[in-house]
């Protein structure tokens, strides 16, 4: 989500996520939130777009991993229509020459 305040958010869950067997979160279990947290990743903050790099730079205020909260996440941008393509750098800690790509189309 992008505002015209300059304001962002992305949230990405794994849809096959097991709901928890309560609506108590301290009686859910180890093993239950582990899953639910390795199946979410989400940010928000404000954001700058270069447009003639192709470049829009989320500056990240608060993340479910607490390591991107504080930094700048820059990400090459694509429009095509009715879609944005988000695309990393190399992420050497996930392997290498590994980039994510994150493609988002606008309901009609």
């Amino acid at each position: 989500m992008y505002d015209e305040d300059g304001r962002m958010s992305v949230h990405i869950a794994r849809a096959d996520v097991r709901p928890f067997a309560s609506s108590d979160l301290a009686s859910v279990g180890r093993e239950a939130l582990q899953d639910a947290f390795d199946g979410y990743f989400g940010y928000f903050g404000t954001y700058t777009v270069d447009e003639s790099a192709g470049i829009v730079t989320h500056h990240v205020e608060g993340a479910s991993h607490p390591d991107f909260t504080g930094t700048d996440q820059r990400r090459r941008f694509m429009l095509q229509s009715d879609r944005l393509v988000l695309t990393t750098a190399r992420e050497p800690a996930a392997g290498p020459g590994v980039t994510y790509v994150a493609t988002w189309e606008r309901p009609r």
